[in-house]
């Protein structure tokens, strides 16, 4: 079965960025949310296995979407995905039960942080 990933970001360039990054046919399955409480809506039906947010967001920023997704599945990690990274951050986001925090300017280790979370699910990417 495929890696579910969703993937929230209120940039639709982003999403379809990250989402061709990721894809890798027959093993993942995306889908996508333009802001946090769309995303939360999401994640309670759909139940990814991995969920990727921004932290500027229309109606829920990232922690506050972060913090009641963690809530309603602590085992998913979620990633922070934003242009605002600094430790302080980090160690706040981690506190809203965020696993990863990674600045919009390391495209390439969100490849690896992915690949890391989902283990064995997601084959290590031939980029």
């Amino acid at each position: 079965m495929p890696a579910r990933i969703l993937i929230v970001d209120d940039d639709a360039v982003v999403r379809r960025v990250l989402r061709k990054l990721l894809e890798k046919p027959d093993v993942t399955d995306f889908t996508e949310a333009a802001d946090g409480q769309q995303g939360l809506d999401i994640f309670r039906e759909w139940r990814p296995d991995l969920a990727i947010v921004d932290m500027n967001m229309p109606k829920l920023n990232g922690l506050e979407a972060a913090s009641a997704m963690s809530a309603l599945s602590p085992s998913t990690p979620i990633v922070l995905f934003t242009i605002h990274y600094s430790p302080q951050l980090t160690a706040l986001a981690q506190e809203h039960g965020i696993r990863e925090v990674v600045s919009k300017h390391e495209f390439a280790r969100i490849l690896q942080i992915v690949d890391k979370l989902l283990g064995p699910e997601l084959p290590a990417n031939q980029a």
